[in-house]
């Protein structure tokens, strides 16, 4: 009997490339993990691997994407917190996080706050252009490892021009709502000029919310955790740190899951242990 991988080796070349361009990219690692004939063929890269984690990431069994809305109804990426903190233990329980160092997927007490809050490092929403991404691989057919380490170059800095554009949307359209909104205030009588101000406020929020959906989880692959971190010496001289450089305690967000101000130290140290008051 014919086994999966041994009937995609057999397909004409141009038509194995057409099935592996549309895979997602855990699907393609999975079918270059199937025989050495399409390990070869595939031969993954770095890049595809880092894909493949953050892919995983947005799986449910790790969390999924964040909420398109938080709970004041704000799709914008820089009101994040007011949502992230009134989750519950249960909630942060089931959300796990990409290190692209370690090549991990750990719970949010080994990542620093700014990696889990941060419009760029933080999980991105269902609707947003990165989590549209990760449906499909980037990968390209290539018969040289330097070609393709030249086609991600390119992409990557596509990409990043794209996502600057849109930053800069993002932050004139920020500066022209409030603006806007603080003249609203100054204004008593003027009906005319109030109702002009709050339809341009309306549209610098379409605007914001446009560009946010470009904007958020486009730097995940820079996230690293404690870990990782700490053995690579980044947090020598961190002004933030408690303990010693060699030994360093990093605080984690009181507002994750975890129960106590102690436990935000050493999160998982004593999960059965009563604290005493």
């Amino acid at each position: 009997m014919t086994s999966a991988q041994d009937l995609l080796s057999t397909l004409p070349v141009d038509i194995l490339i057409d099935i592996l361009s549309l895979l997602d990219p855990v699907s393609l690692i999975a079918v270059s993990q199937t025989s050495q004939v399409l390990r070869n063929f595939v031969n993954p890269v770095e890049h595809d691997f880092e894909q493949r984690l953050l892919a995983l990431e947005l799986l449910p069994e790790h969390g999924g994407p964040e909420p398109v809305k938080d709970d004041l109804g704000s799709t914008l990426p820089h009101l994040p917190i007011s949502c992230l903190k009134n989750r519950g233990e249960e909630w942060w329980g089931n959300n796990k996080y990409a290190c692209c160092e370690c090549m991990k997927i750990l719970p949010n007490f080994m990542f620093e706050d700014e990696d889990l809050f941060d419009p760029g490092t933080r999980k991105p929403w269902s609707t947003s252009a990165e989590t549209q991404k990760m449906a499909l691989t980037d990968w390209k057919f290539v018969t040289a490892t330097e070609t393709r380490w030249s086609l991600i170059k390119e992409q990557v800095a596509r990409d990043a021009k794209v996502t600057e554009q849109y930053q800069q949307q993002f932050r004139k359209a920020r500066n022209r709502f409030r603006e806007n909104f603080f003249g609203t205030r100054s204004l008593e009588d003027d009906d005319e000029v109030r109702i002009a101000a709050v339809a341009e406020m309306d549209k610098c929020k379409k605007l914001l919310e446009e560009a946010a959906v470009h904007m958020v989880g486009k730097a995940r692959h820079k996230r690293r955790c404690i870990e990782c971190k700490f053995q690579r010496k980044r947090f020598h001289n961190y002004q933030r740190l408690c303990g010693h450089p060699d030994a360093p305690i990093v605080t984690c967000s009181d507002s994750t899951g975890l129960p106590f101000e102690f436990t935000s130290l050493f999160p998982g140290l004593f999960p059965k242990v009563p604290l005493p008051p």
